[in-house]
């Protein structure tokens, strides 16, 4: 048996950052592209595994984040989508207002961020 872990496409984390930035305003088409993208390494790195074992087991690791300040938001939708970085930094302002106004009027926000473990068998 192998086991490795993998980012894989972390689809409930792109899922939040795409209502948030949609909500927001903001054009998200580089969001778009990062998706496809990490959905693309995801199906490779899988026929990558399915090529070398004859049975690969794929496990959805839960990884909450807990954010609660505008700043530490800005920081994370920074780090995701670093090729968006610049249009997102001449939006900061209606972003962090967007984060203070709707995400964290209650207190802090969880972004539900899943990773992968692999269990590879030959």
């Amino acid at each position: 048996m192998f086991s490795v872990n993998h980012y894989g496409e972390a689809v409930k984390e792109y899922d939040f950052w795409e209502k948030c930035l949609t909500e927001a305003g903001l054009d998200i088409s580089f969001a778009h592209k990062k998706r496809d993208e990490r959905r693309q390494a995801d199906v490779e790195f899988e026929a990558l595994l399915s090529e070398n074992f004859d049975r690969v087991e794929k496990i959805v690791l839960p990884g909450p984040l807990v954010f609660d300040n505008a700043d530490a938001l800005f920081d994370r939708v920074l780090k995701k989508y670093p090729e968006g970085g610049k249009y997102l930094e001449d939006n900061r302002n209606l972003l962090e207002n967007y984060f203070e106004t709707v995400l964290l009027k209650d207190g802090p926000v969880t972004i539900d961020m899943d990773t992968v473990f692999y269990h590879c068998f030959r």
